[in-house]
């Protein structure tokens, strides 16, 4: 039993890494993926309304930018390198959501979900707005931050994003509007490893975003509320250890 795990996750490895050279995964310990699902009606956002905007999700070039351009502002805040947009990445996460079911892939990447927001701007954006309760005093795994952390991982060096119209799809117990995936590599959310890989905001303060990845505060420091009916999805993966060879 224990020989077909391994083959089986060596297989699954090999045929998805996301990078260009041959690249032979070799596997030290036990995976233990654990994942959690939340509801939530309150999403931070500007102080100013989101307005929907189809064209960010019907077309290719304004959805990939904007998706990229608002992580890697985020992630530029809070120490971590720019990420490289990766079409293998990509590929899956539109495959994914093309299937209009909201609930993991279980795949070998990070991954966040999204769905039934106004534009892709404020789908990420709701992601980043996690950081307000996230703890960098105790930094680790919780389900209302499971997003951010992934976005934010220093160790994560690529990304890549797919969305899907779902209004029509009678699949799935929230299979309406846009729904976005985004897959990320190496994947991040890695128990034990949160420490090194999630910085506090470079400017010592608690920051929060509006639908356009800049930094938008109110006086209390904290962004007001805006109400969007929104499903949003967290997934922890803790890998006791991996290596490339």
């Amino acid at each position: 039993m224990g020989w077909f795990w391994f083959n089986l996750l060596l297989l699954s490895a090999s045929l998805a890494l996301p990078t260009e050279s041959t690249t032979t995964l070799r596997h030290t310990s036990t995976i233990t993926v654990v994942q959690t699902i939340y509801a939530s009606a309150a999403v931070a956002t500007a102080t100013a309304s989101v307005t929907t905007d189809e064209h960010s999700y019907t077309d290719d070039a304004v959805f990939d930018n904007t998706v990229l351009d608002i992580t890697n502002t985020v992630r530029q805040n809070y120490n971590a390198s720019a990420l490289s947009w990766n079409d293998t990445l990509a590929d899956y996460a539109q495959a994914w959501s093309e299937g209009c079911k909201f609930e993991h892939s279980n795949g070998p990447y990070g991954e966040n979900l999204a769905a039934t927001y106004p534009s892709a701007s404020a789908a990420v954006t709701a992601w980043a707005n996690e950081s307000q309760h996230f703890d960098f005093a105790d930094p680790g795994f919780t389900e209302a931050t499971g997003h951010f952390s992934q976005m934010v991982w220093k160790g994560t060096t690529s990304m890549g994003c797919g969305r899907t119209n779902c209004g029509g799809s009678s699949q799935g117990d929230h299979a309406n509007g846009w729904y976005v995936v985004c897959s990320y590599w190496p994947r991040g959310n890695v128990l034990g490893q949160f420490a090194a890989n999630v910085d506090a905001a470079v400017d010592g303060s608690g920051s929060s975003w509006d639908d356009e990845g800049m930094i938008a505060k109110s006086k209390s420091g904290v962004a007001r509320v805006g109400v969007w009916r929104a499903m949003l999805c967290a997934q922890s993966v803790a890998l006791a250890s991996w290596a490339l060879a």
